[in-house]
């Protein structure tokens, strides 16, 4: 006798051939259960229904997130104002140290100036030292005792590291004319005291060193303007 191969669409028909005869042949009837079971089962089916509630309104607000992202991404890309109060600086503490780290668009141009319009009797300007992005400025009195201010331009990436004084000093965080900055002040009142602060309108890093009290320094510090 010879044989017939089958290809594999014939196969695939007369596998659907037996699977339909096979249905035909079932009698026709509803599936009943018994109250028990129903009794048993309704809490498993409302706890499925709840639970595909919570995914259906988890998954709303995911989109609903991702369309607010995607809308603040297009804004932040357009309005360049919107861009600088977002992307701006970053504080980060380590042991000793704390660093504040810069990201965005930096000033163009030459370095900001600032010059102050108070000063303790007696202090005048003795040194100015300049590199692409930082100025000194040394004041000095009469008999000798110095006084300093300075400040970075920052670029995007750039950071700025503050070392910790130590126990023998009294850190609190100040405001300079709206500014955020930070000011130690040494407690035996025998050593030098620091203020920093930023002007993030135009990236600045500003620094004052001095052994004058603070209310001193804050007035110093709220005089400082920035030259056009």
């Amino acid at each position: 006798m010879s044989r017939k191969s089958l290809s594999g669409k014939e196969l695939r028909r007369a596998a659907a051939m037996v699977e339909a005869a096979m249905l035909s042949a079932l009698p026709e009837a509803e599936t009943a259960f018994s109250p028990a079971f129903e009794e048993k089962m309704a809490p498993l089916l409302r706890r499925a229904k709840r639970h595909a509630s919570v995914r259906r309104t988890l998954q709303a607000a995911a989109v609903f997130f991702l369309a607010l992202l995607a809308g603040a991404t297009v804004y932040l890309a357009a309005v360049p104002e919107a861009r600088a109060s977002v992307v701006s600086w970053v504080k980060d503490s380590f042991v000793g140290r704390t660093v504040f780290r810069f990201s965005g668009e930096e000033e163009t141009g030459s370095l900001p100036n600032y010059r102050p319009t108070w000063l303790p009797e007696g202090f005048e300007l003795a040194e100015e030292h300049d590199t692409e992005t930082i100025h000194t400025s040394i004041y000095r009195d009469k008999d000798g005792v110095v006084m300093i201010i300075r400040w970075n331009s920052m670029s995007d990436g750039s950071a700025m590291s503050i070392t910790e004084l130590g126990e023998s000093y009294e850190k609190t965080s100040v405001q300079i004319n709206g500014m955020y900055g930070e000011m130690s002040i040494c407690s035996s009142g025998d050593d030098t005291n620091y203020l920093w602060w930023i002007d993030e309108e135009h990236n600045t890093f500003l620094y004052l060193e001095t052994a004058e009290e603070e209310t001193i320094i804050l007035h110093i510090a709220e005089s400082i303007i920035l030259e056009e």
